[in-house]
């Protein structure tokens, strides 16, 4: 289990140890969820206002995600001192890579028709299928060609790591969020809290990547 756990220890020493070149390479992207997630519940939001807010929602995490990857894993002269300025086939490529995960998961939507044990069912599957896939994510970040079957082949001795990476930890920090939500008047702490911990998320899956890859020998 303490192996399994390394990525999510080494994840987060590595994004508190690199927090001053995050700081800056993430301010333009962090500050852009953070002024809509404030400013969405005081708009009445047609569809095409929803519309909008979802894709500079997908926008800004994309290029969240890739910084943070980068920084992780290539160090913080990979990315410019004030962040990714321009979106590219790179960041496109890694946007599309995880509606390619969602379609993948349609299938399991059956399970929902089993009460309870069903969707049980359908989450845990779903997560860990999730898990198998999520190395092209680090892999489109840093520039290394790296498809689903790769990440499916390359965890295949790291199941538990990649289960505990991906799905326990954002869920553990979920229930955290959850019971935050119902403190009164914390709403500017909450999305930070949130987006912070989203960062610890992909900083250890950034430290997955690098254990397996260096492990295996994959690459």
């Amino acid at each position: 289990m303490s192996n399994a756990l390394e990525a999510i220890e080494r994840g987060v020493v590595s994004v508190n140890k690199n927090w001053r070149a995050l700081f800056r390479a993430l301010l333009v992207p962090v500050g852009v969820y953070l002024i809509i997630s404030n400013l969405i519940p005081h708009i009445e939001l047609n569809g095409f206002a929803i519309h909008v807010a979802s894709v500079l929602f997908q926008l800004a995490f994309t290029v969240i995600a890739v910084t943070t990857h980068r920084i992780i894993i290539l160090g913080a002269d990979s990315v410019p001192c004030w962040g990714i300025n321009r979106f590219g086939w790179r960041e496109v490529k890694f946007l599309l890579s995880q509606y390619v995960i969602f379609i993948f998961l349609i299938p399991l939507a059956i399970l929902f028709f089993i009460p309870v044990a069903g969707t049980l069912a359908a989450m845990v599957i779903g997560a860990y299928m999730v898990g198998r896939m999520s190395l092209v994510f680090p892999s489109i970040a840093i520039g290394r060609k790296f498809d689903f079957k790769d990440s499916w082949d390359a965890t295949r001795n790291h199941q538990l790591m990649m289960f505990l990476t991906v799905a326990v930890f954002p869920f553990a920090i979920g229930i955290l969020k959850f019971m935050l939500g119902h403190v009164p008047g914390v709403g500017l702490i909450l999305h930070l809290f949130s987006i912070l911990t989203s960062i610890w998320v992909i900083g250890a899956l950034s430290v997955a990547y690098q254990i397996i890859l260096q492990s295996d020998n994959a690459c």
